[in-house]
């Protein structure tokens, strides 16, 4: 599994040098020595866009210390990771986008529209139901965002992951075989005008989505195969570093 491999060993590169500056405030993996970790953890999922083929799923940092999937359980506050969601809904509804002021963008539809469109996207949730949503107060998986990211750069066609493409017997035989199936969830146009919204992070492919605190962070990839969300915070949250460092480190990521 390339991506797999290729998305751990650069995620775990980029947090053990995180834990070793100054300005990092929590536990380290090398301070484990046993029971519930403590440590800064970390979750991904890439997803083939257009297909939904789960190519990655990193659950947690060190599965001998923790077993939790957190990339398909564990549901984190979104903060501006969720304004693509913001504009994908006032897209689909012909009003207009004002980048960086998802509370402009939202405030001309409602909460109910932004979480409605979320949904469809792939996001379960919970959602604010105030103004409060348009700053980002909702939660969701890194599955669930990579699957969203995904819809939007698959012009608004949501696909379901699957992990398994076809079971082959040992004389070639397929004995089973995953099935594509996506479905319309946006306007091409939407899903378009929603990824205008993200800001680039180290390349044109890299965005990040910051929380609005220094407890955690987000950042999404796209690539011409593949939809990434990234994770990055403490099981039980707490400060990881100062805002500044912590845009830093995605940046650099």
């Amino acid at each position: 599994m390339p991506w797999q491999r290729r998305l751990e060993r650069e995620l775990q590169s980029a947090i053990r040098q995180l834990e070793k500056e100054r300005s990092y405030r929590g536990p380290t993996f090398a301070q484990y020595e046993g029971g519930t970790p403590q440590y800064l953890q970390m979750s991904a999922a890439t997803l083939e866009t257009k297909s939904g083929g789960i190519l990655a799923l990193i659950g947690g940092r060190h599965f001998p210390h923790s077993a939790y999937n957190r990339a398909q359980s564990a549901r984190r506050d979104l903060g501006s990771a969720f304004e693509p969601f913001v504009a994908a809904a006032a897209a689909q509804r012909g009003r207009p986008i004002y980048p960086g002021s998802p509370v402009r963008t939202g405030s001309s539809i409602g909460p109910d529209a932004v979480a409605r469109i979320a949904r469809r996207c792939g996001i379960q949730g919970p959602f604010a139901e105030n103004d409060d949503l348009y700053r980002g107060a909702a939660c969701a998986t890194p599955m669930e965002m990579a699957r969203a990211l995904a819809t939007l750069a698959n012009r608004g066609q949501r696909a379901k992951p699957y992990l398994i493409r076809r079971i082959e017997s040992s004389e070639g035989e397929i004995l089973a075989q995953g099935e594509e199936e996506t479905f319309p969830a946006l306007t091409a146009a939407a899903a378009k005008a929603a990824l205008q919204v993200l800001r680039p992070a180290s390349s044109a492919d890299h965005f990040i989505g910051a929380t609005g605190s220094e407890r955690e962070a987000w950042m999404l990839r796209l690539g011409p195969k593949g939809s990434t969300a990234i994770w990055v915070g403490f099981d039980q949250p707490q400060v990881i570093a100062p805002a500044d460092r912590l845009d830093r480190f995605l940046r650099d990521t």
